[in-house]
């Protein structure tokens, strides 16, 4: 399954973007749709929050080029970490309740590169924030929104400032995957912040969900 690659092709948005299909291999569709399983199958009740929960130790290669061309084209992320590629990726499953909707943000710092993929048949894709209003990508599964990290002084109305919400617009659990590029600085703190959940994975390769998030 050849990874489909578009840079910079959602009207009006001004900062660095890159679509991709196929963004997972086949290989890893099925790992991450059996993780996918473990929370339909334990009967979880999402209410009107988030569950998520993150696995780790994929193989990071298929999305290199993904990630070097974001370098390029966004000139924040050479100001902000030069030549450093010793990135912890880690992948994090969310579960998002009918009704949910997140507020406009930018991304923490511990997100040097985001690719978030939408998984399954239905959903509702990442809205960005543009000059002139804002533009919703169209959703598809195995679909990734990837963009980068930008300085914190970029002023609120600065049309390179990454703004996006999501939501979900329907009576339907929506599912998605963020491939989070953690820098070697932030590793520490965010792996013990999530302490609990990567013990469980590491000791029995099943990922451990956790509540997360209140509605926006």
């Amino acid at each position: 399954m050849r990874l489909i690659v578009a840079n910079d092709v959602i009207d009006d948005v001004k900062w660095a973007h890159t679509l991709t299909d196929a963004t997972f291999s086949i290989e890893q569709c099925e790992l991450i749709e059996e993780y996918f399983k473990t929370f339909r199958y334990n009967g979880h009740r999402v209410g009107d929050r988030q569950w998520n929960a993150p696995v780790f130790c994929f193989d990071t290669s298929r999305w290199v080029g993904v990630v070097d061309d974001l370098f390029e084209r966004n000139k924040d992320l050479k100001f902000l970490y030069g030549n450093q590629r010793d990135f912890f990726v880690i992948i994090e499953l969310i579960v998002t309740s009918p009704g949910f909707k997140y507020k406009w943000h930018r991304d923490v710092s511990r997100k040097a590169i985001t690719g978030v993929v939408y998984w399954g048949p239905e959903g509702d894709g990442t809205i960005l924030k543009t000059a002139t209003g804002e533009s919703q990508v169209k959703w598809r599964h195995n679909r990734a929104l990837w963009f980068g990290a930008h300085r914190d002084d970029l002023p609120v109305n600065d049309p390179l400032a990454p703004w996006h919400r999501f939501e979900n617009d329907s009576s339907e659990l929506r599912f998605s995957v963020n491939i989070n590029f953690t820098p070697q600085q932030e590793i520490m703190e965010y792996v013990k912040s999530r302490k609990e959940q990567f013990l469980h994975f590491w000791n029995t390769n099943t990922p451990l969900w956790m509540k997360t998030g209140e509605p926006r």
